[in-house]
């Protein structure tokens, strides 16, 4: 297993926190393991992301099989409330 890093942008709702908790769930199904979580907190977003002024970050620390991140990335991209996403491998390669 390999770490990565992972932040996510959420749009600004009262249900953010489902919406972490559902990125988590996706992590658990992909056999990802959640190490840390770290919420940034709401922001200005930059260039207003799909008619989006404010958006809620989130780093996670996550450990995972490089060939589920092809899968994981494909389940952000249709996962409702998912504004943007970064998956980057911690080592920095």
């Amino acid at each position: 297993m390999r770490n990565y890093h992972i932040v996510v942008v959420f749009k600004d709702a009262p249900e953010t926190e489902d919406l972490r908790k559902g990125v988590a769930q996706l992590l658990t199904r992909h056999n990802g393991k959640i190490v840390e979580d770290q919420k940034w907190g709401s922001r200005r977003l930059p260039h207003g992301m799909q008619h989006e002024g404010v958006g809620v970050y989130t780093l996670i620390h996550c450990q995972m099989d490089a060939g589920r991140i092809k899968e994981l990335s494909h389940d952000l991209q249709i996962q409702q409330g998912v504004l943007r996403f970064m998956i980057r491998r911690a080592d920095g390669k």
